[in-house]
């Protein structure tokens, strides 16, 4: 089901541009017509550098009669160049396969970016592992043996 981004006037396909199908299966694609549909996009866009990471500190403000607006972490507005924001821009239009007027506003986000989602998965892994060495009985019973302690921070996932 298609949901209305806030405040856009988009309310489902009829309005919403479509977008290739960003790495699923089905051929059919989707409507730009929800901020997760927007994590997608910025996913599988053929960027990199700064201009990839534009994007990944954005959160979906509007899309409508071809003008798509985008909230830009304040934290990441260090980022903004002219040239990073034309290879956003161009591969915006690229995988959309559509004309965009890009309009990049310095704002707090609304909703969690794609940075933002990575970050708080990082820490949950991170979180995870930790809780399964301080769990693990061998773990345990070597740091008795050994009367030693975990360095803070020295333990990571293996993903």
């Amino acid at each position: 089901p298609d949901q209305p981004i806030q405040g856009s006037g988009v309310a489902g396909p009829a309005s919403a541009a479509r977008v290739p199908a960003l790495g699923v299966a089905s051929a059919q694609p989707i409507a730009l017509a929800s901020h997760a549909d927007w994590l997608r996009l910025v996913d599988c866009l053929d960027l990199g550098g700064i201009a990839s990471q534009i994007a990944h500190h954005c959160d979906l403000k509007g899309w409508t009669e071809g003008r798509l607006s985008l909230g830009l972490d304040p934290a990441a507005e260090h980022l903004r160049s002219p040239g990073a924001e034309s290879r956003l821009h161009a591969a915006l239009e690229k995988t959309m396969g559509v004309a965009v007027k890009l309009d990049i506003q310095v704002a707090r986000p609304q909703r969690e970016t794609l940075a933002q989602k990575r970050e708080r998965e990082s820490g949950e892994r991170r979180q995870a592992a930790v809780s399964a060495m301080e769990e693990d009985p061998v773990a345990r019973a070597m740091q008795d043996e050994l009367d030693a302690s975990w360095i803070a921070g020295s333990i990571e996932p293996t993903d």
